[in-house]
């Protein structure tokens, strides 16, 4: 896969970085607060949302609406917070692939810190995202481990496109 665009490109990191502070932010106001997330005012997804999870050779596929996306969500930082997630975040890498001018991957792995300073817990995904009219939105996330490589999904991206022609 190319990178169609630079613009295209630094939107999509430019709203992966936004996403990863105010979805953490709405999360800790959720286990802090007992806030209820507004998925629509952070504008982040396009539901029906694709969930690709598992280890090694394991392997789950899930489709989510809002609501079960939401239930899913909240128990995993419920357990973060009672092992003393303090609400902060660190991106430690954001790399971006265009597959279109409308379809691209942002590779992410970060960490969820205590107040000492410790890692709470770490992650690593590949975010699925679609160009629509209202910006770009997330259409899936692979988080299974070991992470796939990009290149796996942009031949996969391609065989489908073929299929079509």
């Amino acid at each position: 896969m190319t990178e169609v665009n630079g613009d295209h490109a630094q939107d999509i990191e430019n709203h992966v970085r936004a996403y990863i502070d105010g979805y953490c932010g709405a999360l800790w106001q959720y286990v802090t607060q007992g806030r209820t997330i507004d998925y629509d005012a952070l504008g982040y997804w396009k539901f029906p949302f694709l969930m690709i999870g598992g280890e090694d050779h394991s392997c789950s596929v899930s489709i989510f609406d809002e609501a079960s996306f939401d239930a899913m969500v909240k128990p995993g930082y419920e357990a973060y917070y009672r092992d003393g997630w303090d609400g902060s975040v660190k991106l430690h890498s954001l790399n971006v692939t265009l597959a279109s001018s409308s379809v691209g991957f942002a590779e992410t792995t970060g960490s969820r810190y205590r107040a000492d300073g410790s890692v709470n817990s770490s992650w690593s995904c590949l975010y699925m995202l679609r160009r629509t009219q209202q910006g770009w939105k997330h259409v899936g996330v692979d988080a299974a481990l070991p992470p796939r490589r990009i290149s796996d999904w942009g031949d996969w991206l391609v065989s489908v496109a073929m299929d079509e022609a």
